[in-house]
């Protein structure tokens, strides 16, 4: 498990703004990449669980309209805390962004296919976007340009802006759109039994080397590789 959220408040006076909830992305840890990769085969991973207590814990103790937002695995965080809250809780969110977050093995709810979520829900992914895709199969996400190219476009400061907003176009990069194809394709015609097998097969090489963040790793990368 890893897992970081902070609380912001947009106005000194409590109710008269929202209540800003952002939920932070994967850091450099192994384990913490580890976790990701298990929502290609588990339902609910440990971080989604930390989430929605959050968001129940912070909700109790403030009053007035909550926003949801995260980058990465934050914006899938934000996103399942919004779709499991009880009603109350619900309809004090006024808006959930994911930015460039994965979606869903299975509907963690059924607000997942309401139109109402639907409006609430922001999801943003930049134009060669692949880990923001990953079992995403709702058409209703803006995608952003960027000033770098392939994965490097997931870190969020490359994204174009102009004026209050997103310089954005009409859908993903071609190359974006085959990679997001051919993983869906991979993901869904494979048990979940298999892709835990293989993704746990993964991690099991990477923790041989005795490396406990992608930093770790690459400062050794060499040696690293060939054990």
């Amino acid at each position: 498990k890893q897992f970081s959220a902070t609380t912001f408040f947009l106005s000194e006076t409590p109710g008269t703004a929202p209540t800003c909830l952002v939920f932070r992305g994967t850091d450099g840890s192994l384990a913490g990449w580890k976790e990701d990769f298990n929502l290609c085969f588990k339902s609910v991973i440990p971080s989604q669980r930390a989430a929605a207590a959050y968001v129940s814990g912070v909700a109790s103790a403030v009053e007035g309209s909550l926003i949801l937002s995260g980058h990465s695995k934050g914006g899938n965080l934000a996103e399942f805390a919004a779709l499991v809250s009880d009603e109350t809780l619900y309809q004090r969110i006024q808006g959930v962004y994911n930015h460039d977050g994965p979606s869903f093995l299975g509907d963690p709810s059924p607000r997942m296919g309401e139109r109402g979520f639907g409006a609430v829900l922001h999801k943003t992914v930049p134009e060669s976007s692949a880990f923001g895709m990953i079992l995403e199969r709702r058409p209703d996400y803006r995608v952003v340009r960027s000033t770098k190219l392939s994965v490097f476009q997931h870190e969020p400061f490359s994204w174009i802006v102009e004026g209050c907003d997103f310089v954005c176009q009409d859908e993903l990069n071609p190359s974006a759109q085959f990679f997001d194809d051919a993983l869906d394709t991979w993901l869904r015609g494979k048990t979940p039994e298999e892709r835990e097998r293989f993704i746990d097969t993964i991690y099991e090489l990477f923790m041989s080397t005795e490396a406990s963040t992608w930093a770790d790793f690459q400062a050794k990368l060499v040696a690293n590789t060939r054990q």
